[in-house]
């Protein structure tokens, strides 16, 4: 019953998502991300909900008005070239059917992050888009802790099969990059209702995340809960505020999670960790060897490790974003990697100082906030974790590029005297 009710659902959407295209990305992103149909186990399940979706939505696009060209912002300019690149190294792939099935997987991410940029145009639009990446994550860590309350946080917290976040690991650091943007939406949210949903949401996503047992995602957590007290104004109430709710997740958490998370320490006795340390090696000496296009997409192999790794028999997957580019795409990819990751990173502190004095761009100032957060979480849980081409993680991106063009297209509109460059951010930083 549940598959034919999801399935009415999503196939009554697709009118809607072909009149109006932006309405197709917002269900686009949440079947991508909350995977609902993985929730079943019927026809549902394997039904192409998301396909479906993105060709109505594709559909759509020559009808709409007011149309946006493609963002010139730095960027735009790399996210674009890292797909180029990507897409050349998997050409000359090591395992080329497993590549090029992960390529496919990932241009879909792309398509549609470069349809986004098309649709959305408004402040309002760009609220939807972030509230739509929030409520996606956040019922699924809200059903997680729910379930961890009612175990007494006795079980593992998973996502749903098959997807992104299917690990215990991904799950959490999913939930931790969505987090600040639950907090961040519900303090600018003036419906009553919807601004403690999300606060209860953002609660269980705590407890969520602690029941996942990752190591990871503890240094992650710790990391976002130090950056935001030290980032905010009424840091002793946050502080308060954040130390309740320490004590009490950890008040119901068994002892075998405080074992686990006992042995970031010993990591030389750790068997996965030494394990994730012999990937690490072999996506080096792959790189070494294969400099400008690594081994391609999927190339953590047992055949390769013969060639490449320490320990030719402890056969791991890539266990973190940087090596996995690295070992995947080689010196080159990793750098296209890192430079869309620091400039978009940068650019967030730009719209900071363009919009602190601004009262009507209070909310590009505390989405600044909220996606730096998403961003240093991403990039200190994603050392352990192989989720480099996470779809959560480039639609953060996307958000970052359309908020400083439509913060730009503003301020230009109320200070026609000072024109910013499309790339440049430094002389609009000097104006305010």
């Amino acid at each position: 019953m549940r598959d034919y009710i999801l399935l009415i659902v999503i196939l009554a959407t697709l009118p809607f998502c072909f009149k109006r295209p932006f309405f197709g990305l917002l269900v686009y992103v949440w079947i991508s991300l909350m995977n609902p149909h993985r929730f079943t186990w019927g026809i549902a399940y394997s039904f192409p909900v998301a396909k479906v979706v993105a060709l109505a939505t594709i559909a759509g696009l020559p009808f709409i008005p007011n149309r946006w060209k493609i963002p010139r912002e730095w960027e735009a300019w790399i996210l674009a070239a890292l797909g180029i690149y990507f897409s050349f190294t998997t050409f000359y792939a090591l395992a080329p059917e497993k590549a090029w099935a992960d390529w496919s997987q990932f241009i879909k991410i792309y398509l549609m992050i470069f349809i986004a940029f098309l649709l959305i145009q408004t402040p309002q639009q760009l609220r939807s888009f972030f509230m739509t990446i929030a409520i996606s994550i956040g019922l699924v860590g809200l059903k997680g802790g729910l379930f961890a309350l009612l175990t007494g946080g006795g079980h593992l917290v998973y996502g749903p099969p098959e997807s992104f976040i299917a690990d215990n690991n991904a799950l959490a650091l999913a939930e931790i990059m969505v987090l600040p943007l639950l907090l961040y939406l519900g303090l600018g949210e003036v419906r009553r209702w919807l601004k403690i949903f999300l606060y209860i949401m953002a609660s269980l996503l705590v407890i969520s995340i602690v029941s996942s047992y990752s190591r990871g995602a503890l240094l992650g957590l710790s990391a976002i809960a130090f950056y935001f007290i030290l980032i905010s104004r009424h840091r002793w109430r946050y502080l308060l505020v954040i130390g309740v709710l320490v004590i009490g997740v950890l008040s119901f958490i068994p002892q075998k999670w405080f074992e686990r998370m006992g042995t970031i320490a010993e990591y030389q006795d750790d068997a996965s960790v030494m394990g994730r340390i012999n990937a690490w090696w072999f996506a080096y000496n792959l790189a070494l060897d294969r400099p400008l296009v690594g081994g391609g997409f999927r190339t953590f192999q047992d055949d390769l490790f013969l060639t490449y790794a320490p320990d030719p028999y402890d056969v791991h997957d890539a266990h973190s974003i940087y090596f996995e580019v690295l070992g995947e795409h080689g010196f080159v990819g990793l750098g296209l990697f890192l430079s869309l990751m620091f400039i978009a990173f940068r650019s967030l502190g730009q719209i900071q100082k363009w919009t602190n004095d601004i009262e009507s761009l209070k909310w590009a100032n505390q989405y600044s906030r909220m996606l730096k957060l998403s961003i240093i979480a991403y990039c200190i849980c994603g050392a352990f974790l192989g989720l480099a081409y996470f779809d959560l993680y480039y639609y953060i991106i996307t958000g970052v590029i359309v908020m400083k063009v439509i913060v730009k297209k503003i301020l230009e509109e109320t200070s026609p005297q000072t024109p910013l460059p499309s790339g440049s951010l430094s002389k609009r930083g000097r104006v305010f």
